[in-house]
């Protein structure tokens, strides 16, 4: 063609030659057409509108159109590689563009990336990612790592940001460390993690992979919770839609498990809740499962801790049982990180904390007490995260906070490190997750730990732990609010620019306390209450904290869980409640 679309207002007809090839040869024909026949955006560079209707305004472009992150897709690590499953449907604005997208990129035979966003950038920049780690393969002779591979796309993304850009996806493969996933979008961000979803209906199949993902799922297990997940999403989010498609990357490369499945919803999303006979009458204070969700501990008012082998819901049953306390009730039960073996933590209402490893198969010993340091029962216990080192934090009814720690070198403990942090007796305590404090600039002290604590005087105590200075502590922030004993703790794992720490009380309150932090103090803090009507006991987020649970009494003296999720206005209303296993409605929407 001779014409130029920066001329587009000047030329009234243009000319170009087009070449048709028949059974008798070649030959050219030369057509005309007019400047109306032509059916261009209507912008006044052409060639730019796709500046046009993503840049912000600049003086330069208008901007025409928000450009989200797509519909939903998903991936996880699991202890046989990396999952991917994605549905199909792809949407402008309010219209259903197509149902049959590959939103499943083959970046090489160990590399794959998701997208959600704009089509043509994810497609173009993934597929441009794969001639890059071929070139590194043939320059170094050897595949490029996944943590290599996600630098050289984040690398690009970042030259391009603020301009238009509209990416977030995933790049999973597996390499010599074994499987690796990253998330990465168009503001820069580049994370590693063991779970994602991403896109518009994302929020759906979270609420699936919060009850049902767990490391040690079976391939089989890791494709069924991956379709359930995108068919939650194709259920409730009116953008998603298609097929779904699910594929599997391993050591050897990766295998396509399905490729297009209805992604129509068929499966009602009720819990599925099992009995466990305990064989005992004592009453239950605490039940806790292990790292992979296999084992479940219960300890009693009787004193014991029992192990329950729950890998296989229809074939519960009894693995170990052991005294943790011989003078009363066990009242909290922790499971350490596998990293450490295979360790359980329990206080009692005898003044004891006590730590108990597996020596051999389903069989326990005590590894570690300390009897003489409380003055009063010993009523919650929690272990810091892993990546802090084997760090188990304990509170009493004497008011007093103490800290155990494991020494490196030898296995021994270290000499508890207390004091006296409210003036009543402490009923809860909790640590800030690792994930949480990542997002903070304190990150760079990994040294320094935090730590929540409620009591019956009524206060919420946020409290730093330096592990290097002496190991000092100090009080960090009193919050005021309940108007009876607050009963429990619980810090988000939420990556956010604010901390959140859910309270629960007697007043028949939840709080949910919003904390800045900056400079290891907080400059801003806010709070939202939620009223349930009756006492409350326990509070428990969900491993993303997407979801809220809170436990409660109920009118007719049956125990009720409520569970709560955040809306679009950042309030946190109930969704449902859990009955008493009991009640004959176990499951009733709100």
């Amino acid at each position: 063609m001779d014409f130029d679309l920066h001329d587009l207002g000047k030329k009234q007809s243009f000319n170009y030659t087009k070449q048709q090839i028949d059974i008798q040869g070649n030959f050219q024909e030369q057509v005309s057409l007019e400047a109306g026949d032509i059916k261009f955006a209507d912008v006044a560079n052409p060639s730019e509108f796709g500046n046009f209707i993503k840049s912000v305004e600049d003086g330069k472009y208008k901007k025409i159109m928000d450009f989200n992150k797509g519909t939903t897709t998903l991936g996880f690590c699991f202890q046989g590689g990396v999952i991917f499953a994605v549905d199909s449907r792809a949407s402008q604005g309010n219209f259903d563009a197509s149902e049959a997208v590959r939103k499943i990129i083959e970046i090489n035979d160990f590399l794959l990336a998701t997208m959600a966003g704009g089509a043509a950038d994810c497609q173009y920049w993934e597929q441009f990612l794969g001639h890059e780690c071929r070139k590194y393969e043939l320059k170094h002779g050897e595949r490029v790592s996944v943590a290599a591979a996600s630098r050289m796309l984040i690398n690009i993304i970042y030259n391009y940001r603020s301009q238009g850009l509209s990416m977030g996806c995933m790049l999973g493969g597996f390499d010599k460390t074994g499987p690796n996933l990253y998330y990465l979008d168009n503001d820069g961000t580049r994370i590693k993690g063991s779970l994602f979803s991403v896109g518009s209906g994302s929020t759906y199949a979270y609420g699936v992979l919060d009850s049902e993902y767990k490391y040690d799922l079976t391939l089989e297990e890791a494709k069924a919770v991956a379709m359930k997940s995108i068919q939650a999403a194709t259920y409730r989010d009116a953008a998603s839609g298609g097929v779904v498609r699910v594929y599997h990357l391993h050591k050897d490369g990766w295998t396509i498990l399905e490729d297009g499945y209805d992604a129509q919803f068929k499966q009602q999303i009720v819990p599925k809740i099992s009995a466990i006979d305990i064989k005992q009458e004592a009453l239950v204070h605490d039940t806790q499962y292990d790292y992979y969700g296999k084992r479940l501990a219960i300890c009693s008012f009787d004193g014991q801790v029992q192990i329950f082998d729950v890998s296989k819901p229809e074939q519960i049953h009894l693995i170990a049982n052991f005294r943790a306390s011989e003078k009363g009730p066990v009242w909290q039960v922790a499971w350490a990180h596998p990293r450490y073996g295979n360790l359980i933590a329990t206080c009692s209402y005898d003044k004891k904390v006590a730590i108990w490893q597996e020596q051999k198969q389903n069989h326990w010993q005590k590894l570690y007490t300390e009897e003489t340091l409380h003055q009063g029962s010993v009523n919650s216990i929690a272990w810091a995260p892993h990546e802090k080192g084997l760090i188990l934090a304990a509170c009493s009814s004497d008011g007093l906070i103490a800290i155990y720690q494991q020494r490196e070198s030898d296995g021994t403990w270290h000499q508890p490190i207390s004091w006296e942090a409210h003036q009543s007796g402490i009923n809860g305590i909790s640590w800030q997750p690792q994930e949480a404090f990542e997002d903070t600039e304190d990150n760079q002290q990994p040294q320094i730990s935090r730590l929540a604590s409620v009591s019956c005087d009524k206060t919420v105590a946020i409290w730093e732990f330096n592990q290097a200075n002496d190991k000092k502590y100090r009080k960090i922030i009193s919050l005021d609010g309940h108007t009876d004993w607050v009963r429990d703790v619980a810090w988000s794992p939420q990556m956010n620019n604010y901390q959140l720490i859910a309270t629960c009380s007697e007043d028949k309150t939840v709080r949910l306390w919003k904390l800045v932090f900056q400079n290891g103090e907080v400059v801003k803090s806010d709070c939202q209450v939620i009223d349930i009507g009756f006492p409350a006991w326990r509070v428990s987020w969900s491993l993303t904290g997407t979801m809220l649970a809170v436990s409660s009494s109920s009118s007719n003296q049956e125990g009720v869980v409520h569970i709560y999720k955040e809306n679009e206005d950042g309030e946190w209303v109930n969704s449902q409640n859990l009955l008493d296993v009991n009640s004959e409605n176990q499951l009733q929407q709100n």
